[in-house]
């Protein structure tokens, strides 16, 4: 017995081999379509994250520009009290030396 024979209506199969071909082919169809709708799934997800980590950068953004600004803020800050530290400083030694006039303390 053959599997596949041709007569003259056309090629006929053997029942076995024409199941085994129907049940091939949508088992294939199925995977197909699973894979097709995973990575439908998938793509979604891409494009959710690619959004995230848009909006994460942004943020990091104005994180750093944040520090910055505090950065600049907390340099004039140093400065001055380096610049008062050195006033006191002056004011001690002329103190010590006696030419402190009177009430330079209290300014």
């Amino acid at each position: 017995m053959t599997m596949i024979e041709n007569s003259d209506r056309g090629i006929t199969l053997a029942k076995p081999l024409a199941w085994t071909i129907l049940v091939s082919l949508v088992a294939g169809g199925l995977w197909v379509g699973s894979q097709i709708g995973t990575l439908a799934e998938v793509q979604k997800d891409v494009a959710a994250h690619t959004l995230e980590i848009a909006s994460l950068r942004a943020d990091q953004r104005a994180a750093e520009i944040e520090a910055a600004r505090d950065n600049v803020k907390l340099s004039q800050i140093l400065a001055t009290v380096t610049r008062l530290e050195g006033r006191f400083e002056r004011i001690e030694r002329d103190v010590r030396e006696g030419r402190a006039r009177p009430g330079a303390l209290e300014e």
